[in-house]
C-alpha cells in the first residue's frame, strides 16, 4: 500500500471519501478525476481507498509519500447522513411505539431502497398499524429537533440520536430536524426477521452533518 498524506492543496492529487469525485492537478500538470469506490481497515491499522480513475485520467498515478488534496461532495454527504441518521432514529420510534422485542441487527442507509432489519416479528395484524405509528413517531421526534451527541467512551465512537445510545462511526445530522421527512413505506417479515423500509426527503436549505 502507499503511505500518503493529506493536503487541502487544489494542485495536488486527490483522494476522495466514498461515492465522491474530485478534480485535482497532477504533478505533471495534468488535470484527472479518482473515484474512491470503497474504504476498508487492515487488522494492523492501514486504511485503504480503493477506487477507479476516471475516463479521462488515462496514465494517472498517486506519487509514492507523496501529498494529496482529499474533497468530499458535500451535498451527497449530506443526504448519506440524513438516511443514515434515519436509520438510527427508527430505532427509537421502534421502542416508543412499544415493539420492545424488536432488536436491530443491520441497516441498509442508502437512498436506493433503505431499511433497518430487526431480530423479531411483527403480527401481520399489527404491520399495518405499525407503519402508520412509525410514521407519526418519526414527525414527531423529528419537529423537536433534538440535538446528536458524538463522543468517545473508552476509545469508541459512541453516537446518541433522541436519547438512544449506539456505537457507530457514521456520519450523522446535528438534530433530528435535519432529517427532514422520514416515510416508512412497509414493515414486512422475512424469515425470522422484520425489516422496515423507509425513505427520506431532505428539509429545505438542510443544515450541517457530523
Amino acid at each position: 500500500s502507499l503511505s500518503l498524506s493529506l493536503s487541502p492543496s487544489r494542485s495536488l492529487p486527490s483522494l476522495c471519501l466514498p461515492s465522491t469525485n474530485a478534480l485535482a492537478r497532477s504533478l505533471a500538470g495534468q488535470d484527472w478525476c479518482f473515484q474512491v469506490r470503497h474504504c476498508s481497515m487492515s487488522p494492523t491499522g492501514v486504511v485503504r481507498h480503493c477506487g477507479v480513475f476516471s475516463d479521462t485520467s488515462s496514465g494517472a498515478t498517486f506519487p509514492v509519500n507523496g501529498a494529496i488534496c482529499a474533497k468530499v461532495d458535500e451535498g451527497l454527504r449530506r443526504t448519506h447522513a440524513r438516511i443514515h441518521s434515519g436509520g438510527h432514529l427508527l430505532d427509537v420510534a421502534v421502542q416508543r411505539i412499544g415493539l420492545t422485542g424488536l432488536k436491530p441487527t443491520k441497516g441498509f442507509h442508502f437512498a436506493s431502497g433503505a431499511y433497518v432489519e430487526y431480530d423479531g416479528v411483527v403480527d401481520a395484524s399489527e404491520r399495518t398499524s405499525a407503519v402508520d405509528k412509525l410514521n407519526k413517531t418519526v414527525a414527531q421526534i423529528i419537529a423537536e429537533a433534538i440535538p446528536t451527541v458524538v463522543e468517545m467512551r473508552d476509545g469508541k465512537r459512541n453516537v446518541n440520536l433522541a436519547g438512544l445510545d449506539c456505537l457507530c462511526g457514521g456520519t450523522h445530522v446535528k438534530n433530528t430536524s435535519e432529517i427532514g421527512t422520514l416515510t416508512i413505506s412497509k414493515v414486512e417479515k422475512k424469515g425470522k426477521v422484520t425489516r422496515v423500509k423507509y425513505s427520506v426527503t431532505a428539509p429545505a436549505g438542510s443544515g450541517a452533518s457530523v
